[in-house]
């Protein structure tokens, strides 16, 4: 691990255990459906809860992820900021992305990560536009909307960016959210996040154009 990606992933750790909450990480083997050397975040607990957070490893974790924006209502894809209309086929996005299955870390294109609590898939985080040992842009999303309070959704996502910090030895992580979308703008600020600039685009395959916040993390800074 480089030494800046170190350095936040004990920052990140540090805040974790400040909470009163210890996180194990483990290796997995360089056999596994996921393709070369992986990490995996596992037994975190949060009150009665354990939280967990691996690479995606087969096309049933893709699956579950295209269904959750294929089958969300129009204002829970407007809140998002997707416009149904841009999402591919279930065919077309599998074909786009389960060859990052196999590829090593350097290599990737998107790096996907399924989120679990007490062992049922309840969310996941991605990584896109990637630059290995540079920067990528993170993405967030918890499934259900009863869940999304309680910081249960900010949990995950600092256990998610310790894992692209670390796998892909990132530099600098980026998000941008929907303006309007509270949820996600407020765990990348808690998150440590600076907000660097307001601006409209199409900030993705499934996005219409809109207002995004950019958001940045430095994590070569002290």
């Amino acid at each position: 691990m480089l030494p800046c990606a170190r350095r936040a992933f004990e920052k990140l750790a540090r805040r974790i255990v400040s909470n009163g909450h210890r996180v194990a990480v483990y290796a997995c083997s360089a056999t596994t459906s996921y393709g070369g050397q992986a990490a995996r975040i596992r037994g975190v607990p949060m009150g009665d809860l354990i939280l967990d957070v691996q690479p995606f490893a087969s096309e049933s974790d893709y699956d579950r992820m295209i269904d959750y924006f294929r089958l969300a209502d129009e204002s829970q894809l407007r809140a998002m900021g997707v416009d149904r209309h841009r999402i591919p086929a279930r065919e077309e996005w599998l074909a786009r992305l389960l060859p990052d299955l196999e590829r090593p870390a350097p290599q990737k294109q998107t790096y996907y990560l399924i989120w679990r609590r007490d062992g049922m898939p309840v969310g996941h985080s991605s990584a896109n536009q990637i630059v290995y040992q540079e920067q990528a842009f993170v993405h967030l999303h918890l499934w259900c909307a009863s869940q999304r309070r309680g910081g249960m959704g900010q949990r995950f996502f600092e256990l998610s960016l310790r894992m692209f910090i670390s796998q892909l030895r990132l530099r600098r992580v980026i998000s941008e959210p929907y303006a309007e979308n509270r949820a996600p703008n407020r765990v990348l600020e808690h998150a440590g996040f600076r907000l660097a600039r307001r601006y409209r685009t199409t900030p993705g395959l499934i996005n219409f154009e809109q207002e995004v916040n950019r958001w940045e993390l430095d994590v070569t800074a002290d």
